[in-house]
């Protein structure tokens, strides 16, 4: 389970999970809760914490959780995925991508796909970056295309 933890709230979450350490680098901590791993990371970047800041109260076995809007869980999972070095894992978050749009067909719009791709252009800061979001953002078209949505399609200029 991956949970998205503010900076200032590390402290309290390495408290409550304390004896539970597996190991951690600066981008995650590793917990093992029974069978259960915890990736806590911490939003550091802009889109991270607006995904923290906007999460969306539910219950999950009549426990209530903040969970990422189904936009911001999009835009994370595309912007995840070329960075993951194993082609397993960045196989699977483009597989979750595609998921995500096509059980919730009501719930994408033209603005949805605007705001995540718009949000992935904004995490360039070199040329390889431009290159490396633009293709994710046709690859997503494609996708878009294949589910036959193309009306939600990103018009890249």
């Amino acid at each position: 389970m991956d949970v998205l933890v503010l900076p200032e709230d590390l402290p309290l979450v390495r408290r409550l999970l304390r004896g539970h350490e597996q190991r951690g680098t600066s981008a995650v901590l590793i917990f093992q809760i029974g069978d259960t791993r915890v990736d806590v990371i911490p939003a550091n970047l802009r889109v991270k914490r607006i995904a923290v800041v906007e999460a969306i109260g539910d219950l999950i076995e009549e426990l209530p959780v903040k969970v990422a809007s189904l936009r911001d869980l999009i835009l994370l999972k595309m912007w995840a995925a070329p960075e993951r070095p194993e082609r397993g894992k960045r196989l699977q978050d483009e597989a979750d991508v595609v998921g995500l749009i096509e059980f919730n067909p009501e719930n994408v719009s033209t603005e949805d796909i605007g705001y995540i791709c718009r949000g992935l252009l904004s995490l360039c800061y070199t040329p390889e970056d431009v290159r490396t979001y633009r293709a994710q953002i046709e690859w997503l078209n494609g996708e878009l295309e294949k589910l036959g949505r193309t009306d939600l399609q990103y018009k890249l200029t």
